[in-house]
């Protein structure tokens, strides 16, 4: 994994357990969704990265940002 710029916000929710061990053995640890709580922001752009997507438009449609395409993308799955 590429380390992120120092200004980029970067989220990974995880037991204490994991955070332990990750901290141990110099990794970090994932493990399967085994349950969901419902989150109301999940699959949402950072915040940060909003502000810029909501800069970017596409040349063949210019009023149709890449904050936009994002949320249609996003509205499908």
């Amino acid at each position: 994994m590429d380390i992120p710029p120092g200004d980029h916000l970067l989220l990974k929710i995880m037991s204490l357990d994991n955070f332990e061990r990750s901290l141990q053995d110099g990794y970090l640890h994932f493990n399967r969704v085994d349950c969901y709580d419902v989150d109301p922001h999940d699959g949402e752009i950072a915040p940060e990265d909003r502000k810029l997507a909501k800069q970017v438009a596409f040349e063949k449609a210019a009023k149709q940002t890449l904050a936009d395409y994002y949320d249609q993308c996003r509205s499908r799955s």
